[in-house]
């Protein structure tokens, strides 16, 4: 049994397409947010896979620098460069998004993006998808089931839990999972 699972943060950065319960959540504090759920992975030195939307490179220079100050606790890949449902763009319209993504995620955080997890997983998975991430080098996400944090309690063999900062009931359930595995860990 992986009772360590990989955990992922999505909509890192996202600075536009933001939804309405995004904008009533978080009421322009997305940044504070993130800084918020980080602190439970800090205080535990918890790995997190940060799901990049680009777009906030030049929008949010704040919490860019956070993230490099703090970039040996993170595994930096693509979530896109905005927040797009990919289904319905065409592919080429998708594979400049993700080129033009991966280029300056890469050159801001001095690292090799090798996934792609998709803005709204299962429900926006573009047809074009594998073949455009086989021709960029990277992997695509193809989520097979929810791994939002409750299921995790549910099934402690699920290897990845994704959430989003600006849910403060995923967050509190993040923080719950990796205090369960860190104690055990502590305890072997």
């Amino acid at each position: 049994m992986n009772n360590f699972p990989e955990i992922r943060c999505d909509d890192v950065c996202q600075s536009t397409h933001l939804s309405q319960r995004q904008k009533k959540v978080a009421n322009g504090k997305l940044f504070e947010m993130f800084l918020e759920a980080d602190k439970v992975f800090e205080e535990y030195n918890y790995l997190c896979t940060l799901a990049v939307l680009a777009e906030g490179i030049k929008h949010c220079p704040e919490w860019v620098e956070y993230i490099k100050k703090n970039q040996h606790r993170y595994k930096i890949e693509l979530h896109g460069y905005s927040h797009h449902h990919f289904a319905q763009l065409p592919e080429e319209v998708g594979e400049d998004d993700l080129k033009k993504a991966i280029d300056l995620i890469e050159k801001t955080f001095d690292t090799k993006i090798t996934t792609w997890y998709v803005p709204f997983g299962r429900k926006s998975m573009p047809e074009w998808g594998g073949a455009v991430c086989d021709r960029l080098g990277i992997k695509l996400d193809i989520p097979v089931r929810k791994t939002l944090p409750l299921f995790w309690f549910k099934d402690k063999t699920i290897p990845q839990v994704n959430f989003h900062t600006w849910d403060l009931g995923q967050c509190s359930l993040i923080k719950k999972i990796i205090k369960e595995v860190c104690n055990k860990k502590e305890l072997r």
